[in-house]
């Protein structure tokens, strides 16, 4: 017995016998002759976030954040979707890149988990119960059920983990700091969330718990389990035309043909559509030289069909000089993309784009097919079935890094970075903070607004409410105060009311009214100084005092004219 093998043995011994029996239950869940673990292509999903997908290739998934694209400025739209085409063309020849869209349907158990107001058996249930009501029809009128996750996997070549380790840093890093201008950060997946990941697509709403230290331990006991294990479902059906994963029926479109004027907003629209869905970009850049090469070539074959077409009419005495459409636009657009690689240094990609959808039943599975065909056919995207590829197709749309589906070149197209970069990814920044309180109803993706001001995404809490006269400001404000006082009773809420407009509210959650008037006997004196134990020896307390009355002063009024230290004698006031 070696080393590693004894290193093993004693770790498992060591185990108590309730942690091991709990390993070999874990162990005896998983069905030893489920075949479905052979649909998952890759070979090993490392603890760090490092997938080995062949021999070959490796890769890693980043996750990253939204920004306000679709409402904001032409220029600054402009700007966003220039920075995201020189990212694309920062990737070498032996990089790829794999932009994955996952939105699933939020449950509405854990939507009231995330946003209700738990209840403590007090006077003010009451009001937690119509706030929670309120955030609730939220989720009822269908404007917080889906979620869109987004996510960046970079795969590269290389012939040892360590070496792809070191390239995909790189290859990350220079995409990550041309991002950043704009400000989106990217931030890494570790082993086990990029199982969870993953887990959503192979098992919806199953539970994928922490599982890379079980592994090691079931491995040194000689009861080796793998991530495909933990990822596969019961079974994995591919069909002609369709995939069913689990008790899942699925489908993988792909698009078969694009407008030449392609439009930024298909991508927004499709995670709209109201069903789950996962969408794939997939990008593998040419070198310079090897895509105007390609264009070229492209644009000869384009002529010769032309110039066949012309003698054809000759031989019949046709001489209208007339080619037909097509060929004119692919002439036109071939033209026009040699002169984008002149002028900007764009390169040719090999791409695809996939949408797989999955539905509890066929009939909702052709529902969401045509909505996504119907949003196709207003962009003048051609949406079609992969035909007995849809295998393939799946693992494309997984976040592995890999497309499978080039090995059949009639799916895939040649298009520049810029014409991949028009799929930006951006659309708007939903505020939905967990514990965060209701403050209405975003009108660009019809997500509940949910804000808390603890939170750490925040770079402080303050807040301002605009609006004009009788738009609600101040039921705005009583809104935010009581709902602080229900979720977080010991925080300090101070109210400067001097309409009296929020009594009723200080006086129902058991507040403080302090009623300052000139025949009040609560006043400010402005010309008290602080109690000696509180002064500080560095600061002089009349000198700041005298500086707080003279800037007072000069404020209040004009007509006092300029001020001076000097004092001035009694009898001559």
């Amino acid at each position: 017995m070696n080393l590693n093998k004894k290193k093993k043995k004693k770790l498992w011994q060591h185990l108590q016998k309730p942690e091991k029996q709990r390993l070999i239950r874990f162990y005896q869940t998983f069905d030893k002759h489920n075949s479905s673990r052979d649909y998952l292509y890759y070979q090993e999903l490392y603890e760090s976030g490092l997938m080995k997908i062949t021999d070959d290739f490796y890769s890693k998934t980043y996750g990253f954040n939204d920004i306000v694209y679709s409402n904001a400025p032409t220029e600054k739209q402009d700007n966003i979707w220039g920075t995201y085409v020189d990212a694309l063309n920062l990737l070498t020849e032996e990089d790829a890149l794999q932009l994955s869209l996952v939105t699933q349907r939020v449950s509405k158990a854990q939507y009231k988990n995330e946003t209700n107001y738990p209840l403590k058996h007090d006077d003010f249930d009451v009001y937690r119960k119509e706030f929670n009501a309120l955030t609730n029809s939220a989720y009822e009128a269908g404007k917080s059920n889906f979620r869109t996750e987004k996510y960046f996997t970079f795969r590269t070549v290389a012939d040892s983990p360590v070496r792809a380790n070191s390239q995909l840093a790189v290859c990350r890093q220079s995409f990550s700091k041309e991002l950043s201008t704009v400000g989106v950060r990217l931030y890494p997946l570790s082993g086990q969330e990029r199982l969870e990941v993953m887990g959503s697509i192979t098992r919806p709403d199953q539970f994928i718990r922490p599982v890379f230290n079980d592994l090691k331990l079931l491995k040194a006991a000689g009861r080796p389990l793998s991530t495909k294990d933990i990822l596969a479902p019961n079974t994995i059906e591919p069909k002609l035309m369709e995939i069913n994963v689990g008790e899942q029926f699925g489908r993988v479109l792909y698009v078969r043909d694009y407008q030449y004027s392609m439009d930024d907003r298909m991508v927004k629209e499709l995670t709209e559509i109201g069903h789950e869905s996962v969408i794939a970009i997939h990008a593998q850049p040419y070198g310079l030289g090897e895509s105007s090469k390609m264009l070229r070539s492209k644009s000869v074959d384009i002529e010769a069909q032309m110039q066949k077409y012309e003698e054809k009419g000759a031989r019949k005495n046709r001489f209208t000089g007339i080619v037909p459409r097509k060929l004119r636009e692919a002439h036109k657009d071939v033209d026009e993309q040699i002169d984008t690689l002149k002028d900007t240094g764009d390169r040719l990609t090999s791409s695809i784009f996939l949408i797989y959808l999955h539905e509890d039943s066929e009939e909702q599975l052709q529902r969401a097919i045509k909505s996504v065909r119907r949003v196709g056919d207003k962009f003048g995207a051609d949406f079609a079935s992969l035909p007995l590829i849809q295998d393939c197709g799946f693992n494309s749309v997984l976040p592995l890094g890999m497309n499978s589906v080039d090995i059949e070149s009639t799916f895939m197209r040649k298009l520049s970075t810029s014409n991949v970069g028009i799929n930006v990814p951006f659309s708007n920044v939903n505020l939905e903070h967990k514990g965060g309180r209701y403050q209405g109803i975003n009108l660009l993706s019809n997500s509940a607004i949910l804000v808390n001001r603890k939170d750490r995404s925040l770079k402080n809490g303050s807040g301002v409410i605009f609006g004009s006269a009788g738009s609600g400001k101040s039921t705005a404000v009583k809104l935010e105060v009581i709902g602080t006082r229900l979720r977080e009773p010991d925080d300090d809420v101070i109210m400067l009311d001097p309409e009296g407009e929020y009594s009723v509210i200080t006086q129902e959650f058991g507040g403080e009214e302090i009623e300052i008037s000139p025949d009040s006997n609560t006043y400010l004196n402005l010309l008290e100084l602080p109690h000696a134990d509180t002064k500080s020896v560095k600061e002089n307390p009349y000198s700041i005092k005298v500086n707080f009355l003279k800037t007072l002063f000069s404020t209040i009024s004009e007509d006092i004219g300029e001020l001076s230290g000097e004092t001035v004698p009694l009898s001559n006031v």
